[in-house]
């Protein structure tokens, strides 16, 4: 057993999480270019995918009264269209490039959050297309927040609901993703274990999360997860370089 790499799945998980209670999302950003550093991109995914339903579904308790279900059925429908394709994109690219694609992926949604620039119009059409770009996400490269997130902003949601309606399409996804994940063998032993640490690492991640939001302004709070996103990226995208 790799001691090191079962630490670094639980650092990762643990800071992942602690985003997640304050903010509704941001599981997979976090984790993935930290996973990706401790454990390999692919197997990456598969703990990503594995903890994050189990994420998802707590969230999902905690604001089940909040969930606008008419959004949540075009944004499902588009993404478990989608999620065959991302699990195709994952099989067949090579470990190199697949890091690469989480970093850059986490790091233009950085740039959008940072930018402040805001979806224009929403509609059933905007739904299905934002699922289906999550569901492609969540499968290749885990981090099927992003489009998601830019949907349901567009729509100026309550705080409340906005967490409630964006887990339960997370949770959703998350289990339609890990049937396609364990159809096609992608968790294994390795897997497994690393995801073991996955239950502790979010019930450390929610206390922190929790004691910590009433303490954070949005300003810093917002600072506080782009800093640790590119950092995150930036890692990754060198890890990579060095080999």
């Amino acid at each position: 057993m790799d001691v090191a790499a079962l630490a670094g799945v639980a650092v990762a998980l643990v800071v992942a999480s602690s985003a997640q209670a304050v903010t509704g999302f941001g599981f997979a950003l976090l984790a993935m270019p930290l996973l990706s550093l401790a454990v390999g991109a692919k197997d990456a995914v598969a703990v990503s995918s594995l903890v994050g339903t189990l994420g998802s579904m707590l969230l999902l308790a905690r604001y089940r009264h909040q969930v606008r279900w008419g959004l949540v059925r075009p944004l499902l429908a588009g993404a478990v269209v989608g999620m065959p394709l991302g699990l195709y994109v994952l099989v067949v690219v090579d470990e190199r490039t697949l890091k690469l694609a989480i970093a850059a992926t986490v790091l233009v949604f950085v740039g959008v959050l940072a930018s402040g620039w805001k979806l224009e119009g929403t509609g059933r059409v905007v739904d299905l297309a934002a699922g289906f770009v999550s569901g492609v996400l969540n499968t290749s490269v885990s981090t099927n927040g992003p489009p998601l997130v830019l949907s349901l902003h567009a729509r100026n949601l309550d705080p409340d609901v906005f967490r409630g309606t964006i887990s339960a399409v997370f949770a959703a996804s998350a289990l339609v993703g890990d049937a396609l994940f364990a159809s096609a063998g992608r968790y294994n032993s390795t897997v497994l274990l690393y995801a073991a640490v996955g239950p502790f690492a979010l019930v450390v991640g929610n206390v922190v999360g929790r004691m910590a939001g009433p303490h954070l302004t949005v300003r810093r709070f917002r600072a506080a997860v782009l800093g640790l996103l590119v950092l995150a990226s930036c890692s990754a995208v060198a890890s990579v370089i060095v080999g």
